[in-house]
């Protein structure tokens, strides 16, 4: 089973998608649904989604981003240097050497202004090297997009570590939960979002449409088990995590009692989430109209938005099996909507 999921993983990951390039993983993600036997839709922003289970029962929204972070030319110098700015939330301390591939398959590495290695002040001081020797050289122009390159390896027994883990391990999720969920008790929408990494834009747009009862976002959260972090009960290897409460919002207690009952019934190992920066797509959904009673279902990760992330297959697993369960249960159906 871990084997199999990294190769999927390592499929996913391996698609270069900054937010704005989401169409790259949207094809990969459209050819796979269509092989499960599903026909999948495409709004007007982007967001690919497919809906099954029991027609007319109460709608549940599950939702993955397909972006990920990255960069655009804001400038070319005259030597052929290309400066930059963020797509997302991106520290400048990790940027220094890194290598970077954009759309029309150029790579280069960026580095900052001056002599030796140092933390630049701002994203002003960035540049990305591409070979060029002057502006004319140059096989960029300003708004070209770029991710992180650096491919999905394995590291220890269960581990695995790359680039784009946020979110195309959620994606993946989405994907083998799809597999097995025309017997659903709810109605329920599988949902590929756009433009999450810059104010979860995509998922806005795509819960007033869908206009859900209860929802779901599966995306990454950090870690607390690293050496000198912040404070924090979540660790890789330690299950999949239940949301509580993050910087955007605070996940429906009904949702959150829902999610880890269906844990413990299944014997699924669970840990409780509160993460003090960063939201998901559930920030946008929780107040999509009338208001969703939302949640987040998160895959602990090391060094997000970081272009070596790194996460255990063991708790990709389980969260499948978390999912799986969640959406297949008569019992969490009733409990969430008996109210509304």
């Amino acid at each position: 089973m871990e084997n199999q999921l990294f190769e999927k993983l390592q499929k996913l990951t391996a698609l270069s998608a900054p937010t704005g390039q989401e169409h790259v993983v949207r094809s990969y993600l459209t050819a796979e649904i269509e092989k499960l036997g599903y026909i999948s839709q495409v709004d007007r922003l982007g967001n690919l989604t497919v809906t099954t289970g029991t027609p007319n029962a109460p709608h549940l929204l599950l939702v993955a981003h397909m972006d990920e972070i990255g960069v655009i030319v804001s400038h070319v110098d005259k030597r052929g240097f290309c400066y930059l700015q963020p797509l997302g939330g991106i520290s400048t301390t990790i940027l220094i050497g890194c290598r970077v591939q954009f759309a029309n398959g150029v790579q280069g590495v960026i580095h900052n202004e001056g002599t030796g290695y140092r933390t630049p002040g701002s994203f002003d001081e960035i540049y990305v090297d591409v070979g060029a020797t002057s502006a004319s050289d140059c096989p960029l122009q300003v708004g070209d997009i770029a991710g992180y390159v650096s491919p999905l390896q394995r590291v220890g027994n269960t581990r695995a570590t790359g680039k784009s883990i946020d979110d195309r391990v959620g994606c993946l999720i989405l994907l083998e939960a799809l597999a097995n969920a025309k017997n659903s008790p709810w109605q329920v929408t599988f949902a590929w979002s756009v433009q999450e990494e810059i104010g979860v834009r995509g998922a806005g747009a795509l819960a007033f449409a869908v206009d859900p009862q209860v929802a779901l976002s599966v995306d990454v959260t950090r870690t607390g088990d690293v050496p000198e972090t912040t404070r924090m009960a979540v660790r890789l290897g330690g299950g999949p995590a239940i949301k509580l409460r993050d910087a955007g919002m605070i996940a429906d207690s009904r949702v959150v009692q829902a999610m880890q009952e269906s844990a413990q019934a299944h014997g699924i190992p669970f840990q409780r989430e509160i993460l003090a920066n960063g939201s998901t797509d559930a920030r946008a959904v929780q107040i999509s109209r009338g208001g969703v009673l939302a949640g987040c279902l998160s895959i602990p990760c090391r060094y997000v938005h970081s272009i070596n992330e790194m996460v255990d297959l063991q708790d990709v697993s389980n969260s499948i099996k978390l999912l799986q369960s969640f959406i297949h249960s008569q019992e969490t159906l009733n409990s969430l909507v008996r109210e509304h």
